[in-house]
């Protein structure tokens, strides 16, 4: 499967966008339509990339889909939970985003775990796993009977919608599970929509030479589109930014991108890292010495995400560079070794 190095940087810009929205509230700055806005857009490029390359490669392995991304779901959430119940028991949870402590923070966590719903930015992976494969399936029974895949797309949206606007006002744990529920089906309509659309745009758009002068104005239109409605907006953008990327892809471009090429690179490692490991220490960080009281919101805001994007960064390279430490992450020689052994010995 052939890289393009313009969806890298594409990629390298979402996740960077993903961290900065995690990190502005703790500065003082609500949850603004803006950070909502944002946050959901750029997360959804990832998932309409994912459409886009299994187009490139449909008669891919289902088990090679669920071992490299379920391998590292696992590993990391087996991480997560030992790291969390350890920062728990000497610094507290007040610096982890969650209300729980103790054994019910343990609970938690492996409830999440178990019920796919991850722990932090861990929902990611089993979403991506379900999305990819039902699509997949769809490669596989349908084809190219691009009208079902049309179809299929209206009753995800439909599905969206519904899940959307369903919530279960029950106090404690139960409200808890019901509400965390319909957000996993929410998240795999999101993914679905958009790597479909993916899929589709590169079977059958993608070279287009009149579409590719829309695009722009695709953009556009859903910038204003998302205010009134938002799934629609939501997808003229991100098909526009992600078709205009793809036009843009060139070397000598690409080459002046290293770092947010590293970054989409490595965009599951950056999203695991920086909020399961790094935010919270840079929040304790940030606390103990009342950074908060001295500056302003914005300022913070900021100052953090520079922080934590910055040591995630360095971190993320310095476990890159490292064949075992990689693995976690189902990258490196040796998980590419133990992935192909594996599928060998069920052969």
């Amino acid at each position: 499967m052939q890289r393009i190095g313009s969806f890298d940087i594409l990629k390298g810009i979402c996740i960077t966008i993903v961290v900065l929205c995690h990190t502005i509230t703790f500065g003082g700055i609500s949850n603004s339509f803006l950070r909502v806005f944002l946050q959901a857009i750029f997360l959804n490029c990832f998932f309409f990339v994912a459409g886009w390359f299994t187009c490139q490669n449909p008669e891919q392995n289902f088990k090679t889909k669920i071992f490299t991304l379920g391998i590292p779901y696992l590993i990391l959430s087996v991480i997560s939970i030992v790291f969390n119940s350890l920062f728990n028991l000497i610094f507290g949870s007040r610096f982890l985003d969650t209300d729980y402590k103790g054994i019910k923070l343990l609970f938690r966590d492996i409830y999440v775990t178990l019920s796919l719903n991850g722990i932090g930015t861990l929902w990611f992976l089993p979403i991506l796993i379900i999305s990819s494969i039902i699509l997949l399936y769809f490669i596989k029974f349908f084809k190219n009977k691009i009208f079902f895949y049309y179809l299929a797309i209206i009753l995800f949206v439909v599905g969206f919608l519904i899940t959307d606007n369903i919530y279960f006002n029950y106090s404690g744990f139960l409200g808890e599970i019901l509400n965390k529920e319909i957000q996993f089906l929410n998240r795999i309509f999101t993914a679905l929509i958009f790597g479909f659309l993916g899929y589709l745009f590169n079977l059958k758009l993608k070279d287009s030479n009149i579409l590719k002068w829309i695009y722009p104005f695709t953009l556009i239109a859903g910038i204003i589109i998302a205010k009134y409605n938002f799934i629609l907006g939501s997808i003229l953008i991100v098909c526009s930014i992600t078709l205009i990327f793809y036009f843009l892809n060139n070397k000598k471009i690409n080459s002046f991108f290293k770092i947010l090429t590293f970054c989409g690179k490595n965009s599951i490692m950056i999203m695991y890292l920086h909020y399961i490991i790094v935010l919270p220490f840079v929040k304790m960080f940030f606390t103990l010495f009342n950074v908060k009281q001295s500056l302003g919101p914005q300022v913070i805001s900021l100052l953090l995400f520079l922080v934590t994007f910055i040591v995630t960064v360095i971190l993320s390279y310095l476990i890159s560079k490292n064949n075992r430490l990689s693995f976690i992450f189902g990258k490196g020689k040796d998980f590419i070794k133990f992935k192909n052994n594996f599928m060998n010995s069920e052969n």
